[in-house]
């Protein structure tokens, strides 16, 4: 049974986004929504009246949703412009998404400890790319003059978890190893 220490913070988070350059979103990222995981059903027959799910072999991962602040030369939204425009030149009419280095190995969004001083859990990102910088609002209408986000969409291939510096992975198959106390069938 899991025992709490301490609740985590909602600001005990980074982004890091390796080899893209002058990129830099520490400074300007607001917020991060690690996406959800979904193993995808398949379903059965149960009798010639119901039809059953059981667990299928697909996994479906949603998207990496993030938001940044905007700086008044507006840099991280420009950045995230260039990249994406490096990946579908739409003026050019051409697609580099598949060549080499248009894309970084993966990007990480550490989990810190409430000092901020150590990473306890890290979401790895493989093949991460922008699909989708949101629009900007300017208006005269607003009086506090609060900072403006725009929303960032990041699509992968797939995302791992590292936790005390070791990458969760399935239980093998026939080893009787599994997670304890989870599922009697586990046990």
């Amino acid at each position: 049974m899991t025992t709490f220490k301490n609740m985590t913070h909602k600001t005990n988070f980074r982004l890091v986004i390796p080899d893209m350059g002058a990129m830099d979103f520490e400074a300007s990222l607001q917020s991060v929504t690690i996406p959800g995981l979904e193993i995808e059903p398949t379903q059965i027959n149960v009798n010639q009246q119901t039809m059953g799910n059981l667990p299928g072999s697909a996994v479906r991962f949603d998207p990496l949703n993030v938001r940044i602040l905007l700086d008044e030369e507006l840099s991280a939204y420009t950045d995230i412009y260039k990249w994406m425009i490096s990946i579908v030149d739409y003026a050019g009419n051409k697609s580099t998404a598949q060549d080499p280095g248009t894309v970084p190995k993966n990007i990480s969004i550490h989990v810190l400890d409430n000092s901020k001083s150590s990473i306890i859990l890290t979401w790895k990102f493989y093949g991460a790319w922008p699909s989708s910088i949101g629009g900007i609002d300017f208006e005269y209408t607003d009086e506090s003059n609060t900072a403006m986000t725009t929303d960032v969409v990041f699509m992968y291939k797939t995302f791992e978890i590292e936790k005390n510096g070791v990458t969760i992975r399935p239980k093998e198959s026939g080893s009787g190893s599994g997670i304890k106390g989870m599922h009697p069938s586990f046990n």
